[in-house]
């Protein structure tokens, strides 16, 4: 019978024991070990499975054997540990393989952490007033004009205001220089949308014209291998339009279908700007109260905990790639990362995480907010709306009461009273 010391208990909410098997136990698991991970090997003459064990043996890694045969004994300990000692761990156990023979494992349980919010009363996110800047409006007016422009072809020089239709190259040390070369390009002189100094360099041109002249490119471009670069370019005007902007008039808005007047447009856009801004101000606002809420938080991590959280993390990123079709060697040369940094932030983004996570359940405790299951089932009906007719059966049986999604949508009920009572009106 296998030997298991009382579990003991250290510190950040960590509980440990130390169990030792008879070499009875050992074998028997270790046969079955052989037995399920022989079922995947083929050797000639035999179906698989059904093989000689020392052949089977022979045939697979001695790592795979003792990590199977570790998994086979594991589930009865725990049971044993959980049941008798009323252990509650958050995380599947550690396990620490201290002796072979007689085999001995260290199991290390990781149980909630003790958690307290210092100063949970007087956290609050002030609400800034939300304005329709003018600027913006016109912005937006002008957006909608330039969307019904016409353009009429024109034979004379170019001038502000111009669409020119260019070809041109960039050259340094007689090479040409990736990403300077374009076919066909639409240019709008004044519209600032190429390097300094090019939309100049063009303006007093002709139909056919060609101009060669020398821009130096900023030195935070975005693409390194031109910042702070001078770069020879050859332009030639394939065609110059003159642009007219409708004016904004009762009559331009109500032949486009724009709204009933100019002024009812310029309502409406006002109030549409007012809700992003309240919707960008409203996410910035909860941002800030999580950091506040991390940062009255007092609570010490098991390494263990942050660990797990770290892979969660890790697999979500995965993930994100392989829907992207992009390798993690990719993606690490792209976002300018190495291994060791990208360990350092997912240890940091596990921690920031995991304190989060515990301080609201810890708030959601201490104020006694709940979810009644009319508001539940309300943001049930609402979420299975949005669903496909053949997929919403399925997605119903997902959140009935008392199931997974059931208890995840009234645990972001109960984080929302949480988050409007916090941000201060």
């Amino acid at each position: 019978m296998s030997q298991i010391t009382p579990p003991k208990r250290l510190k950040q909410s960590r509980v440990q024991s130390t169990v030792t098997f008879t070499a009875d136990e050992s074998s028997k698991a270790e046969a079955k070990a052989i037995e399920k991970l022989g079922e995947s090997v083929r050797i000639e003459g035999f179906r698989p499975g059904r093989a000689p064990a020392d052949m089977i043996r022979s045939k697979i890694n001695p790592a795979d054997i003792n990590e199977e045969t570790v998994r086979m004994l594991l589930p009865s300990v725990f049971d044993t540990l959980i049941k008798e000692h009323k252990l509650q761990p958050i995380i599947p156990p550690k396990v620490d393989l201290t002796s072979k023979e007689p085999l001995t494992l260290t199991l290390t349980f990781v149980e909630r952490p003790e958690v307290k919010v210092k100063g949970a009363d007087k956290i609050r996110v002030k609400k800034t007033e939300i304005k329709a800047d003018e600027k913006d409006v016109n912005r937006m007016v002008d957006y909608l004009k330039n969307q019904y422009r016409t353009t009429t072809p024109v034979d004379r020089i170019s001038k502000e205001g111009d669409e020119l239709t260019l070809d041109f190259v960039g050259t340094a040390d007689g090479k040409e220089v990736e990403g300077t070369r374009a076919s066909g390009y639409k240019l709008t002189i004044g519209s600032k949308t190429l390097l300094p100094g090019f939309e100049e360099a063009v303006t007093g041109l002709k139909k056919d014209e060609q101009k060669i002249f020398t821009l130096t490119f900023p030195d935070k471009y975005h693409a390194e291998h031109l910042q702070g670069k001078p770069v020879t370019f050859t332009a030639t005007v394939k065609g110059i339009e003159e642009v007219t902007i409708p004016e904004f008039t009762d009559a331009f808005v109500k032949e486009h279908r724009l709204g009933e007047s100019k002024q009812d447009l310029l309502d409406r856009i006002g109030t549409s700007l007012r809700e992003q801004e309240e919707q960008a101000g409203r996410g910035q606002r909860e941002r800030e109260l999580f950091d506040a809420i991390r940062a009255a938080t007092q609570i010490d991590l098991a390494p263990e905990l942050i660990a797990h959280e770290e892979r969660m993390i890790f697999d979500e990123i995965a993930k994100n790639l392989e829907r992207e079709k992009l390798s993690m060697d990719d993606w690490l040369k792209q976002t300018d990362r190495t291994v060791e940094k990208l360990q350092k932030e997912l240890e940091d983004e596990a921690a920031k995480r995991l304190t989060l996570r515990f301080a609201i359940q810890w708030l959601l405790d201490d104020k006694k907010i709940e979810a009644a299951p009319e508001e539940v089932n309300a943001a049930i009906e609402i979420m299975l709306k949005s669903v496909p007719d053949d997929q919403r059966a399925s997605a119903a049986a997902f959140y009935k009461e008392g199931g997974e999604g059931y208890e995840e949508l009234k645990w972001r009920k109960r984080v929302e009273k949480l988050v409007e009572g916090m941000l201060a009106v």
